[in-house]
């Protein structure tokens, strides 16, 4: 790698990650995900703990299922610069392929192919209902165009040609044109609606096209979904995402949902209809566990040309607690003391990332302007813990003085933030010691 910073990917791991060779852990989710797509999913998680990534990782891996007989032979044909550019990932990938070899034909049989969608409703910021029908169809039928447009190709070069292709609303539009839904449209460049009925029409001659693409149904991935229940039509649109996957008999087996968001998305108390979420797997995203942490960082190192110590690592691991975003910034910072030949101590290593990271730790601890900043009982529980290095859900009811459930809530809270960690069903520990070190300041 060149020496300048500029060339690190993802704004220098500040953003998402798009690209499967730097993404790390989940295996289990993505899964779940792949062999049951058409559930409903709410997945919780704190700020910078990897929802997005992870989101984007269930549509590459969704996509991957229709390319997997063109995946093996591209990676096998261009082994050479891909072992040596991302060793780590192709040595996971020829533990797969080997692994998947004998059971290939069953595992395919047993999935139902979807299609994903993956929609930023932060970014679309849809204005009521009929506009939030309209995005769902649009990017639906922009991001079929898309895939129609790459030709067989490995996992990576697959999705990055996906990402890259560019499609205008115009095809949506045609698309309407050619099934004769009329557009409600005030303003043609940003107001355009749907109906139920026109919705629904589109979405089922939708699910029939991608049908004959060898895909089952649709899964839309719904990033920052907490922007929803921000709207006076949230309740509207729960009860009708609810009606969808438990009413409509014809559309409720080829539809998956997948919303990410952070605590006030599972604690929205619909005001009327049956809430969505009684219907939904929820769960709480939580860090990276050591093996991928040292995967995470053996990547890194790769990339870089920079070889760590043990003592490095394991300094890494136990400072940034898990947390992908932390791991990253500090790998930054002591690849970037390396290129610059500066040494620094343990003291001023520590010193540095409690600089860096003020902001984000502030924004977590004590912003009441911040959705994602914890509660006063939150931060009961958190000082409980560094005060006695760890503890129990009962332990922590005696020292706090919480009822059990507003611990069992703050802990998943602070779990799913990835500033602690779950030893077992039963223990509760200090993850990120960077950010204890913060608190303990204030």
């Amino acid at each position: 790698m060149a020496d300048s910073l500029e060339q690190r990917p993802f704004d220098n791991f500040r953003v998402a990650i798009t690209d499967p060779p730097y993404f790390f852990g989940r295996n289990e989710l993505l899964e779940k995900v792949k062999h049951s797509p058409f559930q409903v999913r709410i997945l919780l998680g704190g700020r910078r703990i990897g929802k997005t990534s992870l989101l984007r990782a269930i549509e590459w891996n969704l996509l991957n299922l229709n390319t997997h007989s063109n995946q093996s032979s591209d990676i096998n044909n261009n082994s050479e610069w891909i072992e040596k550019l991302f060793p780590t990932f192709y040595k996971i990938f020829k533990h797969q392929a080997k692994a998947s070899n004998n059971t290939q034909e069953t595992s395919v049989r047993d999935i139902s192919p979807a299609f994903p969608v993956f929609i930023s409703l932060q970014v679309e910021q849809p204005k009521d209902l009929d506009s939030f029908r309209y995005l769902l169809i649009a990017r639906l039928r922009e991001a079929i165009n898309r895939w129609r447009q790459i030709p067989g190709a490995e996992l990576r070069q697959m999705y990055q040609q996906f990402l890259r292709q560019v499609v205008g609303g115009e095809v949506t539009v045609s698309f309407l044109t050619a099934i004769n839904v009329k557009l409600n449209v005030n303003n043609p460049d940003h107001e355009r609606k749907l109906n139920h009925e026109d919705f629904r029409q589109a979405l089922l001659k939708t699910i029939k096209e991608l049908q004959e693409l060898h895909f089952e149904g649709v899964c839309f991935l719904l990033d920052g979904s907490e922007f929803i229940i921000s709207q006076a039509w949230a309740n509207d649109a729960w009860s009708y995402l609810r009606g969808l996957k438990d009413t409509d008999t014809a559309l409720k087996p080829f539809i998956g949902l997948l919303l990410s968001g952070y605590r006030n998305l599972k604690d929205y108390q619909q005001a009327v209809g049956s809430p969505l979420l009684n219907i939904a797997e929820v769960g709480w995203l939580t860090t990276l566990d050591t093996l991928e942490i040292r995967e995470l960082i053996l990547q890194r190192s790769q990339f870089e040309e920079i070889s760590l110590t043990e003592e490095q690592i394991q300094l890494v691991i136990e400072w940034a607690g898990g947390h992908p975003y932390l791991t990253q910034q500090m790998l930054n910072m002591i690849f970037d003391d390396f290129r610059k030949n500066k040494s620094r101590s343990l003291e001023n290593i520590k010193l540095e990332l409690l600089r860096q990271h003020d902001r984000d730790f502030s924004a977590w601890w004590n912003d009441t302007q911040r959705s994602y900043s914890f509660s006063e009982h939150e931060r009961k529980v958190y000082h409980a813990l560094i005060h006695n290095h760890q503890g129990s859900i009962e332990t922590l009811v005696e020292q706090t003085r919480l009822s059990y459930g507003e611990v069992a809530d703050s802990l998943d809270v602070l779990i799913g933030t990835g500033i602690i960690l779950r030893k077992n069903d039963d223990i509760y520990t200090i993850g990120s010691l960077v950010f204890a070190d913060w608190v303990a300041q204030q």
